[in-house]
């Protein structure tokens, strides 16, 4: 299940999404740094990499943090 949100999330981000800026990234991934859910470089409630996820404007936390 996970493998298909992130291929939702990546065509998504390729039909409607752009690049936030690094310091909207670095907000994004300081909150991320604290969440329960945070899997080492992935978000254990979507199964996307926190690289990725937190750089597309397509994209949002499961959680509502950002």
């Amino acid at each position: 299940m996970k493998v298909i949100k992130f291929i939702i999330a990546l065509i998504k981000f390729i039909l409607y999404g752009e690049e936030v800026t690094q310091e909207e990234k670095n907000n994004r991934l300081k909150i991320c740094d604290t969440c329960q859910f945070r899997e080492y470089n992935k978000c254990g409630k979507c199964g996307c990499y926190l690289d990725k996820k937190t750089s597309w404007s397509s994209e949002s936390c499961p959680e509502n943090k950002w």
